[in-house]
């Protein structure tokens, strides 16, 4: 990754931070607006509705381009510890790709040779470690 990258991704994750910011302060200010509506409603002699709780929307995914993880997967690989997971991967690329899109991507270095499935690992949680050129463990 170029510093150029690296600083046009930043720059990415802080306006989606501002935007997820401005999302949370509308949500609240509709919920103390509505609070506002059935106060006056009580006050002046109306019966308070109960409301029951909305769940919060999950947030979308934005969209990536084909193989992007893949990509950014290749370009991370070296930064990756040898034995590692999908938690270390998500730390160094900044963000958790789709489970599927994932798979997908760690299939594909699986079949390159560059990766491998760690035995030596929990069973309940993938792990994967690096294959060096020659096609055995990097450690």
């Amino acid at each position: 990754m170029t510093r150029d990258e690296y600083e046009e991704r930043l720059r990415a994750l802080e306006a989606q931070l501002q935007a997820d910011i401005a999302l949370i302060h509308a949500g609240h200010e509709a919920r103390v607006r509505s609070l506002g509506g059935l106060w006056q409603g009580a006050t002046e002699g109306a019966a308070i509705p109960v409301l029951a709780p909305v769940p919060a929307a999950a947030p979308k995914e934005t969209a990536r381009p084909a193989w992007s993880t893949l990509d950014d997967l290749q370009e991370a690989l070296p930064r990756l510890p040898e034995v590692f997971d999908k938690r270390d991967i998500a730390r160094v690329l900044g963000y958790m790709p789709a489970y599927t899109t994932l798979a997908r991507a760690l299939a594909e270095l699986k079949k390159s040779g560059e990766i491998a499935d760690n035995d030596d690992g929990p069973i309940y949680r993938s792990q994967y470690r690096k294959v060096s050129r020659d096609g055995v463990p990097t450690s």
